[in-house]
């Protein structure tokens, strides 16, 4: 579980959870959501209002987008729990694919972008950086 804040008129990069599913639930403000999911022949937008929340499923790609001149403000669930892990400077494991890529540009990579044909996340990577993680812990 965490929270977060979106800027007025401001947007996230389209980004993808390849392992995880999250839930996001917008606390107050409103949010507009546009996604593609494996199955969708094309990205659509959802407009989120407060009390009102999203299920995004592992390998949609998503973008959340703040249309409103006041924050919105969020609360986010992700199972299995969601993974970060940074040495220094250094992202080292990120449970989410965060893209350079615009929606056309995607379209017209006929939804391979070149970090996730590069970038593969696993259930064994995944596992790799919670041991770590652990380990840090507990020293």
């Amino acid at each position: 579980m965490s929270g977060g804040e979106i800027a007025p008129h401001s947007h996230s990069k389209i980004h993808l959870h390849p392992l995880v599913t999250q839930v996001t639930y917008v606390i107050c403000g409103n949010l507009d959501v546009k996604m593609k999911d494996p199955t969708a022949p094309e990205p659509y937008l959802l407009h989120l209002h407060p009390e009102q929340a999203i299920i995004t499923c592992p390998g949609t790609f998503l973008q959340l987008i703040n249309p409103a001149g006041v924050t919105c403000r969020v609360f986010y669930l992700v199972s299995p729990p969601y993974v970060f892990e940074m040495d220094a400077d250094q992202i080292i494991y990120d449970d989410a694919l965060v893209l350079d890529e615009s929606w056309q540009d995607l379209i017209n990579l006929n939804w391979k972008p070149p970090a996730l044909l590069q970038h593969h996340k696993t259930p064994a990577m995944r596992e790799a950086a919670l041991r770590r993680l652990e380990t840090r812990i507990k020293h």
